[in-house]
């Protein structure tokens, strides 16, 4: 407006420097006409600035009203969210109350995951039992009422204890596992059912290192490491048996081997029924004792699948010639092509057990030709020369046995893992694994067995009365009866054997009739059968020459 003024007066004042005469009265006006129009302006410029305050101020409003409002439902989100989550958590900790509560009865409950039903078992030990309906998990708790409930969402807290069906565990399926000792385990996060239990011997550790592993007590004298010393006749064998029986203690893997024990079945039958079998098959089903009448009466998968030791017992003839022995114990001893993980989620077979050959008798070399050169032979003692070095009789022995088997689980605890390779190697180098295909009526024939039998001849031919000092020291009536028949260059027919036993400290010979064919074979005294007027006190007797 000043600056309109200013125009005015300018345009003035240069109309009177050109000599025109200015109007006072019109300029005036003009002047006026202009200041009321600037105010004009000014108030619409106002007026416009006043509504462009208010708005802002309303925008403000309705923005701090929004932001207000926002505030407060994220606060009722978040309120809500830790109401539901402390809800959730209260239901998930009272339904694992009850199923804690079931499972220190050692009831479990889970749901299968292909068909969606719920199972049950009423202890560690027993089959799975398929829930029809709530009324049967009712049954199975002793707290009084229980609200049984589909899902968490439906719960309703109050002072009683509730189960939630879908938080019941879901399986994916019922699997043999010995490297796990739970009920339930995951592979790749799926969860499966074990079928698997432990024996209290030999609980699966979970990766724990020797040296951080407490012992409460110390590890005592082991009966059943002596009675392992004592049934076999080297340091090797010894060893090879200790080892098998702590790496499978300790990592529950196959070595691929197969053990073939020749000699007493009283033995070896200590050896597997009252220690192997105990320490690690907490299940008879467990143990596969491959006998005739086992192969009579299940298929070669019955007989394989879901084993932790393989026992294969004095076979007859016929089967250790058959094809299917030979392919069974083929398909035990081979090294399997996965891992056992990867055997589960294919759904494959996996061999667990260790294989263990027994005979007695029988020549079980005809079903080993196909794995020999992983087989390890072991002579083994008879029972009667092992109780008499452990000073015990049978029951007494059997009695030790059980007690030691703590014990002597610990004993295995306490060793590192071994690689048996280098034993088994030292094993095939005797006359035993050379010689097997050779054996006959339980004996195999060696070189020193037949050194032993030379010289046993040699002595009665020469009626060498110290050689057989030994006699004297453990029968009396025999040694007398023997240098009464020296005396008339006679021996007793059926007390070769015995005699040879008792020189050499072991039952070789089970029956004299074995001994008899060998003899008869190589000696010629031997194969003149004596008769009756050769007899005294009621024994035929061979005369030396």
């Amino acid at each position: 407006m000043n600056e309109h003024r200013s125009n005015l007066t300018k345009v003035q004042n240069e109309k009177t420097y050109q000599g025109e005469v200015v109007n006072n009265n019109i300029l005036k006006k003009e002047l006026n006409r202009y200041e009321q129009h600037a105010l004009n302006e000014h108030l619409r410029i106002n007026e416009t600035l006043n509504k462009q305050i208010d708005l802002q101020k309303q925008t403000l409003l309705k923005i701090n009203k929004i932001t207000h409002s926002n505030d407060v439902i994220r606060y009722n989100l978040v309120k809500n969210d830790f109401d539901k989550t402390e809800f959730l958590q209260k239901v998930n900790n009272l339904h694992r109350n009850s199923e804690n509560h079931l499972r220190s009865k050692g009831i479990y409950i889970w749901k299968n995951e292909s068909v969606n039903s719920i199972y049950y078992q009423l202890d560690f030990d027993s089959n799975k039992i398929k829930c029809n309906n709530d009324e049967e998990l009712l049954k199975l708790f002793s707290l009084g009422h229980i609200k049984i409930y589909e899902k968490m969402e439906d719960v309703i807290i109050d002072n009683y204890p509730i189960l939630v069906k879908n938080l019941f565990p879901i399986i994916r399926d019922d699997v043999f596992y010995p490297l796990n000792n739970g009920k339930f385990f995951f592979i790749q996060n799926i969860q499966y059912r074990n079928l698997f239990n432990s024996t209290i011997y030999n609980l699966v550790s979970v990766n724990i290192p020797i040296q951080n592993s407490i012992k409460t007590e110390p590890i005592k004298d082991s009966t059943i490491e002596t009675f392992i010393k004592n049934l076999v006749e080297d340091n090797d064998s010894f060893q090879i048996l200790m080892q098998v029986l702590i790496n499978f203690h300790k990592e529950k893997f196959k070595s691929n081997y197969a053990f073939v024990l020749i000699g007493d079945e009283n033995s070896t039958n200590i050896l597997m029924d009252e220690i192997i079998k105990p320490l690690f098959a907490s299940k008879d089903e467990y143990f596969s004792t491959i006998d005739d009448e086992l192969l009579e009466k299940k298929s070669d998968t019955k007989i394989i699948e879901d084993k932790i030791f393989y026992h294969v017992k004095n076979l007859s003839e016929a089967n250790l010639k058959s094809k299917r022995v030979s392919k069974l114990i083929f398909d035990i001893v081979r090294p399997n092509k996965i891992n056992p993980e990867d055997a589960i989620l294919n759904n494959e077979n996996y061999v667990w057990g260790e294989l263990f050959i027994t005979s007695s008798k029988n020549n079980p070399y005809p079903a080993l030709e196909d794995i020999y050169s992983q087989c390890a032979v072991i002579k083994v003692k008879n029972l009667k020369t092992i109780q008499k070095k452990m000073s015990m009789d049978k029951i007494s022995l059997v009695r030790n046995i059980q007690a030691d088997l703590f014990n002597f689980s610990d004993l295995l605890e306490s060793f590192n893992f071994f690689d048996i390779v280098e034993n088994a190697y030292k094993l095939q180098q005797k006359e035993e694994y050379k010689n097997l295909r050779n054996m006959s009526n339980g004996i195999i024939y060696t070189n020193d067995l037949n050194q032993k039998i030379r010289e046993f001849v040699i002595a009665i031919q020469n009626k060498n009365i110290n050689f057989f000092n030994q006699l004297s020291k453990e029968n009396k009536e025999l040694y007398d009866e023997l240098l009464h028949n020296f005396e008339e260059d006679m021996i007793a027919q059926p007390l070769l054997s015995e005699y040879f036993n008792i020189i050499n400290d072991d039952i070789v010979f089970e029956e004299n009739s074995y001994f008899l064919d060998i003899l008869k074979q190589e000696y010629e005294m031997f194969k003149v059968t004596p008769d009756d007027k050769s007899k005294y006190n009621g024994k035929k007797r061979y005369k030396i020459f």
